[in-house]
């Protein structure tokens, strides 16, 4: 993690400025810091100072890992596999034909996109100003479409098909 665009001081060059930390896990390469956690691993809490020779100042760095299976490339195929997963229930368990499925993060940001009906011509903008993300619990109507979400701890999948969801 390169520290550069966070460090300032009026009066001293960028490169007399020190950086240290607490942590054994990282080491400090001028203002770049190499993270380097045992895998089991989920969170730390690390104190980073900087000096200019004359003063300091230091503040808290929490620091969060993802866990190594999911870092792994088998999972980057399970979210296409999951969505449709659901799509599947979703059509079995209700009478509706599915046109359009959005896998969103936990940050409501669009992960994919998935279109099963080409005709279906909604953005996910569109679905997001018809209030589509907070639909959990009752549809919505995007244009000729009943939109609704199912959320995860992680990830959510919003989905537009005719007729009730």
């Amino acid at each position: 993690m390169d520290l550069d665009p966070y460090i300032s001081d009026i009066d001293t060059n960028l490169s007399s400025i020190t950086v240290t930390t607490d942590s054994a896990y990282v080491s400090v390469n001028g203002h770049v810091l190499t993270i380097a956690y045992p895998a089991n691993a989920t969170e730390a809490v690390l104190t980073i100072t900087i000096s200019d020779g004359a003063a300091t100042a230091s503040g808290p760095l929490r620091v969060s890992f993802a866990p190594p299976w999911w870092r792994a490339p088998y999972v980057l195929a399970m979210p296409p596999v999951g969505i449709l997963a659901v799509v599947a229930v979703f059509a079995r368990r209700a009478m509706f034909r599915p046109t359009k499925a959005f896998l969103v993060d936990e940050r409501n940001r669009m992960l994919r996109e998935f279109t099963l009906d080409p005709s279906c011509e909604v953005t996910y903008e569109q679905a997001v100003q018809a209030g589509a993300l907070d639909a959990v619990e009752k549809p919505v109507k995007v244009q000729k479409y009943h939109a609704q979400t199912v959320r995860g701890d992680a990830l959510a999948v919003v989905l537009l098909a005719y007729g009730p969801v």
